[in-house]
Order: C-alpha cells, then structure tokens, then sequence
C-alpha cells in the first residue's frame, strides 16, 4: 500500500494534473460544461488516453454524488430533476 501511494505522489505528471483539473472544474463552474474539453488533451498527453477517461468519470461520478447528497437527491430519482 505504501508503495503504491509513493508511485502515485511521485508520478511526473501530477502537478499538471492537479493544475489541469483546477482548471477544468473553474471551467465547468462558470459554463457548466467543458470539463472533458479542457482536462482530456492535456491528460491523455501525460497519462494514457485509457487512465485520462478513467480519471474523468471518476470526477463526473463523484461529483454527481456530492450533488445528489448536497440536495438530499436520490441517485434513482435523478431523471425527474434533470
């Protein structure tokens, strides 16, 4: 476990990462989209373009369930509030 988080803190693209998603969540917050626009390019030319998607969905799910919890949502009765 200790090796894998090392691995992950001393991965040579993280900084661009962090600063890519940052941005990318400023983007999204002001417009509402363009998340994939800003993050994908510059993650899949640091990653693989597989772990860039990966990455990405993890952020959408997880930022879908913040929002279901912050507006006492169930993740079933989404349809009806979309």
């Amino acid at each position: 476990m200790i090796a894998l988080i090392e691995q992950i803190l001393f991965f040579d693209g993280l900084a661009w990462l962090i600063i890519t998603v940052v941005f990318a969540g400023l983007v999204r917050g002001f417009a509402g989209f363009g998340t994939a626009l800003v993050f994908m390019p510059i993650a899949a030319a640091v990653t693989s373009p597989v772990w860039a998607i990966i990455i990405m969905m993890s952020f959408d799910i997880f930022g879908l369930l913040h929002y279901c919890q912050e507006h006492g949502v169930m993740v079933s009765q989404l349809k009806s509030h979309c």
